[in-house]
């Protein structure tokens, strides 16, 4: 009895139930643990940088769980016929009415928040092949700075518009040979979140037809760099391809 009428007792009491009911927040947070969400659009875009495949799509990450989330990387695979190939977030576009991509490093997310983004897939390429490119971009910087000498009956000389030499385009279309993987054919899409120990957080999986006249829209892409346009730089020339997603 003497327990019972003890303030300092019931005090007690409530401190120990006023703790218990602040930490139950957390615990059930903690209980939820780590749990990402994939919302996409039903469709991807498809191009190629000298046949190495790009993609960008737009992609919501919702974290339904009960612990902060961060997003390290993200990485599409396409698979066909027993083959496959990796490529992963390079780039992304933090606004929707942004004019250019920023450089994805990480993205993190409290418990309830979501975030909606457009990013863009390239590979990274190993350091034997940058120096390749870059050699071949340097060549055709030189070829292009320098105007063509033309002849015709009428008139003795005129300034054509340059073109990349053959040398050039042929270096160019080795290496679009040696990499092209978007032939036509049905293809299975995988995405992966990974956190920063390369853990997945989440995946989510599509499938995507390339019938006979997207792979030419793609393959036509390849008709614009003698000019120069896709090596030293990019025009208003269509270059991305809508597949549609199941």
């Amino acid at each position: 009895m003497e327990i019972i009428s003890d303030m300092k007792f019931w005090a007690l009491i409530v401190s120990l139930a006023s703790f218990i009911i602040s930490i139950l927040p957390a615990i059930r947070n903690r209980w939820k643990g780590r749990k990402l969400t994939i919302e996409t659009q039903d469709g991807v875009m498809l191009s190629h940088k000298w046949g190495y495949t790009n993609l960008k799509q737009s992609i919501t990450l919702i974290n339904n769980g009960g612990v902060t989330i961060r997003v390290k990387d993200i990485t599409i695979t396409l698979k066909r016929d027993g083959s496959s190939s990796t490529i992963p977030v390079r780039n992304f576009f933090r606004t929707f009415d942004a004019q250019f991509p920023s450089l994805f490093s990480s993205i993190s997310l409290k418990p309830g928040e979501e975030t909606t983004h457009t990013f863009g897939f390239h590979h990274k390429l190993k350091r034997i092949e940058e120096k390749a490119m870059s050699e071949i971009i340097s060549a055709a910087r030189r070829e292009i700075a320098e105007p063509t000498i033309g002849t015709f009956t009428t008139s003795p000389q005129i300034l054509m518009r340059p073109t990349l030499s053959p040398k050039t385009l042929d270096n160019i279309n080795k290496i679009f040979s040696q990499n092209f993987y978007l032939t036509c054919g049905e293809y299975e899409m995988e995405m992966e979140m990974l956190d920063e120990n390369r853990k997945c957080l989440a995946s989510k999986s599509w499938r995507f037809t390339i019938f006979e006249t997207d792979e030419s829209n793609l393959r036509d892409i390849t008709k614009n760099y003698s000019t120069g346009d896709g090596v030293i730089f990019d025009s208003n020339a269509q270059t991305w391809f809508y597949m549609g997603l199941t």
